[in-house]
C-alpha cells in the first residue's frame, strides 16, 4: 500500500482511510500516538487490562469503603450545595 494521506478537521478529527481502518479493527479500536522527536507515531493499541484501568482511576490506591448512609449523606450535600440558590 502506498502512503495513505488525511486532513485534521477544524474540531479535531482525523478521517482514516479504509485500508488502514480495516488493518487495526475498524471503528472503536484504540490508537496509540508516540511522539519520536518531530515524529508522531501512530499505532494500534492495546486494551487496557482490568488493573491498568483501576490504577488509571485511583492512581494512590482503592478508596476508603463507605457505608450506604455515607454515600447516601454525600450525595445529599453534593445536591444541596449544586441546586443552591445563589
Amino acid at each position: 500500500m502506498a502512503n495513505a494521506r488525511s486532513k485534521i478537521s477544524d474540531d479535531g478529527k482525523l478521517p482514516v482511510p479504509a485500508e488502514i481502518l480495516e488493518k487495526i479493527g475498524g471503528p472503536g479500536a484504540v490508537i496509540e500516538f508516540i511522539q519520536d522527536g518531530d515524529q508522531v507515531i501512530l499505532r494500534r493499541g492495546k486494551a487496557m487490562t482490568f488493573e491498568e484501568f483501576r490504577k488509571r482511576i485511583f492512581p494512590d490506591g482503592p478508596p476508603e469503603p463507605r457505608t450506604v448512609e455515607e454515600m447516601d449523606d454525600g450525595i445529599r450535600r453534593h445536591l444541596r450545595k449544586k441546586h443552591a440558590r445563589r
